[in-house]
């Protein structure tokens, strides 16, 4: 018979454990906040439009007569983007601009020492991003015609299978990786360490990105182009403190922007996080 402090000692680990009822009303929770998040003013589905710079002068609007062709609903003629290598200065003629908030006919916008600024008129706001060496103009929509409605996202069921407590091995120096997004684009990474799970007999390892108190995974696995989106998906967890493990929760991993939209630049999975294992959790494949 065991004795009674072993038996307390059992219950309150048990005690501390989630429940799956409790684990999978959170994961309800977490989807609701995902639809919130993508409908919100940086959630991606309110993009209208991504156009590359050339060097010099760039005119911006409507009219087919511009060298970057807005919307048909923006404004014929709003003005100039010119691009000097680095360095991006928008002006405009129109009184109804701001910039940063302000009404301003003219700023440095992208690469000066008072940093990036964004560009809102009517429904439409704008903002420079760079890509590789490229610069270009990432115009979002508040009055998009996508935010009317919920995205339709589907999920696998609930599988807490497929929530796995990861080791996590700093590396002894960081290493960098090179990182393809949808584009072409290639740019390089930081790698601090490595993610050990084990499934079924099985080890299996991802690198992860710091985001500060998080990391951030780019994955594909043997759902991705089947049921799943076919550029990989994502997932956040905790970063782990020395000696500790951090949580991976697959039904939390979810599509990346290019799902929701042709005007992103979705960074998809180094060779390092493309595992050979069925993860039917989280997303699955979306259809707008």
């Amino acid at each position: 018979m065991r004795s009674l402090p072993i038996l307390i000692s059992l219950v309150l680990i048990i005690g501390c454990q989630p429940t799956t009822k409790e684990s999978e009303a959170e994961w309800e929770m977490w989807r609701s906040n995902r639809i919130e998040n993508l409908k919100s003013l940086w959630g991606y589905m309110n993009l209208a439009g991504l156009y590359w710079l050339e060097e010099g002068e760039n005119s911006i609007g409507s009219d087919s007569s511009n060298a970057i062709i807005f919307p048909e609903k923006a404004r014929p003629f709003i003005g100039k983007i010119i691009k000097e290598d680095t360095l991006v200065w928008f002006e405009t003629e129109l009184d109804d601009i701001k910039i940063d908030s302000l009404a301003l006919q003219s700023a440095w916008i992208y690469g000066s020492e008072e940093g990036t600024k964004s560009i809102t008129q009517d429904s439409f706001l704008w903002m420079i991003i760079k890509r590789g060496e490229r610069l270009g103009i990432r115009l979002i929509d508040t009055e998009h015609p996508k935010l009317s409605r919920d995205p339709d996202i589907q999920y696998f069921n609930y599988n807490p299978t497929l929530i796995f407590n990861a080791k996590y091995t700093p590396y002894p120096f960081p290493k960098k990786i090179q990182i393809s997004d949808v584009i072409g684009t290639q740019y390089t990474q930081i790698v601090e360490g490595q993610l050990e799970f084990e499934y079924e007999g099985d080890t299996y390892t991802l690198e992860p990105f710091r985001e500060g108190d998080k990391f951030f995974l780019i994955f594909s696995d043997e759902t991705s182009a089947i049921t799943t989106y076919g550029s990989g998906r994502y997932m956040y967890c905790k970063v782990p403190g020395p000696g500790e493990t951090t949580v991976l929760d697959f039904n939390k991993s979810y599509n990346p922007p290019c799902a929701f939209t042709d005007f992103a630049t979705c960074p998809i999975p180094p060779p390092e996080n493309r595992l050979n294992l069925v993860i039917d959790a989280g997303e699955l494949d979306f259809h707008f």
